[in-house]
């Protein structure tokens, strides 16, 4: 089971990486399924059940993210070097300074992978990005990840399905910042 965690870890950071480098609706509502997913492989251990009712408010999150938003995928847009950056570097490097940070006498990369490191990590990632653009789109659909796995490392999935939900339903109805 230790593999599947470890997957759904590497699902989660592949995911949070593309919402950090995307700004159309595809691209969000392809990461929002990617960390939902990944979540729900760090929960499935525990209780299938949660993990079941994670991963469907992912999907069902995605649906209302397509709706919303500039057009396309929009993965890379002009002057997106510095989210790059961040995707690129600032991710593994959260990675590794966690397992780091928790490793006993060493550097523990299977331990920064297990359930409950996944969540703190995705909550981290996503704080970076809502602090650095407030008024977009991309903000609107990381403030639904930090919701979703502040839950699902707090107070169990079923609470993180609900939360992700409800999340993205109200920042559909915010203005989305065009450049």
């Amino acid at each position: 089971m230790s593999g599947l965690v470890a997957a759904g870890g590497v699902l989660s950071l592949a995911g949070m990486a593309l919402l950090v480098v995307s700004d159309g609706r595809l691209g969000l509502a392809t990461s929002l399924v990617a960390v939902a997913a990944g979540l729900a492989l760090t929960v499935i251990p525990s209780s299938p059940a949660e993990a079941a009712a994670l991963f469907l408010a992912g999907l069902g999150a995605a649906a209302v993210k397509t709706r919303a938003g500039l057009p396309g995928w929009r993965i890379l847009p002009p002057r997106s070097t510095p989210r790059f950056i961040l995707a690129a570097v600032g991710l593994p490097a959260s990675l590794l300074g966690y397992a780091a940070l928790t490793a006993r006498g060493g550097i523990d990369l299977a331990g920064a992978l297990s359930a409950p490191a996944v969540p703190l990590w995705v909550v981290g990632m996503g704080r970076l990005l809502v602090a650095r653009e407030l008024e977009s789109v991309v903000a609107a659909a990381a403030a639904a990840l930090l919701s979703a796995a502040a839950a699902a490392f707090g107070a169990g999935a079923v609470a993180a399905a609900a939360t992700l939900l409800a999340c993205c339903v109200l920042t559909c109805l915010l203005p989305v910042a065009r450049r």
